[in-house]
């Protein structure tokens, strides 16, 4: 699951991804081409 505060953009084939826990992504926050995200299980959510 992606959470996204009001504006945010990615890039060519960025991934994110949310499977084990949720990716939070901040407002003006730019992810770049080829970036890979994801969150650890059972551990933390990732917020950007």
């Amino acid at each position: 699951m992606l959470k996204s505060e009001i504006i945010a953009t990615s890039g060519f084939n960025a991934v994110l991804r949310g499977v084990v826990h949720y990716l939070k992504v901040g407002n003006n926050t730019n992810i770049q081409d080829n970036v890979i995200v994801h969150s650890n299980y059972k551990k933390s959510p990732t917020t950007i």
